[in-house]
């Protein structure tokens, strides 16, 4: 009897934030998959909408008479404003984050429920990842989760089952203390990287972090777009990632001299890459190959510094959309291909 009534009230400690920008085509789609999960909370974020998304939201509510979901709408200031704003706004213990135009396997999520129950200040789930609780996370641990997040190898020898599923801030659960003890919030400076500098400072501060082997996000890949997404400027938000990220790092987890090059490295051979997709003619950050930051930067990306220092601009292009293809593993929602977390 106390199990039944330890399940069925597991998830009252969840909320689920979703930001909201004209999502019209799938906004119900992501609302009929959060309903089936069982007393859980919801907060639409709506990042001033102009098409009829918010509409949908608001008749679905009501209809469905769910008291425990609410929408709070804002100006349009990008996803990171509205993630805030949805944290600012939890009254549970734990928090997700959830976009419009994806979709979570409501049954693998459903296995997680005991999970809620407990303490912990971070959980990440995902296929790569065995089912494993590590408390008292060292210092070094926490650093080779940020670099890998990154693409940096670090020399703290991590099993590689202890990775994160991905830098992004999908298939994860967040303990709301710990962001509110914090002060932890996603940087409105950064329009690209905002979620590993999210979950870089989760890192930083948590004293332990709970892996499960559940798979229960569904990323939409929408191919069509990759290039067009780009409105932002690249070179200004690589400048503020990389303050981020080395404060981070820097101060409470110590960065080598080492490390401190491959990372600047790393973000400029990523920020040059985006600089590609953005427009084929942008004048690239230059690259300085000397240095002891070398060792540490894996081999694929290797080839791509070559690359950069050939100028062989449309070659790196086809690479990495040819990447972004191979990645999507035969799934479909809706028709659209998806990559699971």
């Amino acid at each position: 009897m106390f199990l039944a009534k330890r399940k069925m009230m597991s998830f009252r400690n969840l909320s689920v934030v979703v930001p909201v920008y004209n999502a019209e085509s799938y906004i119900l789609d992501i609302l009929k998959i959060l309903i089936r999960i069982p007393n859980i909370s919801v907060i639409l974020v709506d990042d001033g909408s102009s098409d009829s998304t918010m509409l949908i939201a608001e008749n679905f509510i009501k209809e469905k008479k769910l008291a425990m979901w609410k929408i709070v709408k804002s100006d349009h200031k990008g996803v990171s404003n509205a993630r805030n704003i949805g944290i600012s706004k939890v009254g549970t213990k734990y928090v997700m984050f959830v976009d419009s135009d994806d979709s979570l396997d409501v049954e693998s999520f459903l296995r997680l429920e005991n999970y809620l129950c407990d303490d912990f200040d971070f959980l990440s789930a995902g296929i790569v990842h065995s089912d494993e609780f590590l408390n008292n996370v060292s210092r070094n641990h926490k650093k080779a989760l940020i670099l890998n997040m990154i693409g940096v190898k670090s020399d703290f020898k991590m099993n590689s089952n202890n990775r994160l599923s991905c830098p992004g801030p999908y298939s994860k659960i967040f303990s709301v203390d710990l962001l509110l003890r914090n002060e932890i919030c996603f940087p409105e400076n950064v329009q690209h990287g905002e979620d590993i500098i999210f979950n870089a400072l989760v890192i930083k501060h948590m004293e332990n972090v709970l892996f499960s082997s559940e798979s229960i996000y569904l990323y939409r890949e929408n191919m069509d777009s990759v290039s067009k997404a780009i409105k932002y400027d690249v070179v200004t938000n690589h400048k503020n990632f990389t303050i981020n990220i080395m404060n981070i790092c820097d101060y409470g987890l110590g960065l080598t001299p080492r490390e401190k090059k491959t990372i600047e490295l790393m973000c400029k051979i990523n920020d040059n890459t985006t600089l590609i997709l953005q427009n084929d003619h942008s004048k690239l950050m230059p690259l300085r190959l000397s240095g002891i930051g070398w060792p540490l930067v894996p081999f694929n990306k290797k080839v791509q510094i070559i690359l950069l220092r050939l100028g062989c601009k449309k070659v790196i292009k086809k690479l990495v959309m040819f990447n972004r293809n191979i990645r999507v593993k035969p799934q479909e929602i809706a028709g659209d291909r998806v990559q699971r977390y």
